[in-house]
């Protein structure tokens, strides 16, 4: 069965970004390609999504996401 909405969003090598491995420790990684023209990142592409809905989420910038993230603990 095909989808019934596609969202085209950048992929992993399209962005910087921030991922928890497996250690549980925050590493960051930075984009090795650009995206294509009009592609945009995962939470941008929610942000909109949610425009349309009615509804704002609260984030207008990548900060505004990693503010809404509970802290990193240091682990022992």
């Amino acid at each position: 069965e095909l989808a019934n909405v596609v969202v085209p969003v950048a992929s992993f090598a399209e962005m910087h970004g921030t991922f928890v491995n497996a250690d549980g420790r925050a590493q960051t990684f930075k984009r090795a390609v650009a995206a294509p023209m009009g592609v945009t990142s995962g939470w941008e592409a929610l942000v909109q999504l949610a425009k349309l809905m009615g509804s704002d989420i609260g984030f207008a910038k990548v900060q505004d996401v990693r503010n809404a993230m509970p802290a990193q603990e240091a682990s022992a």
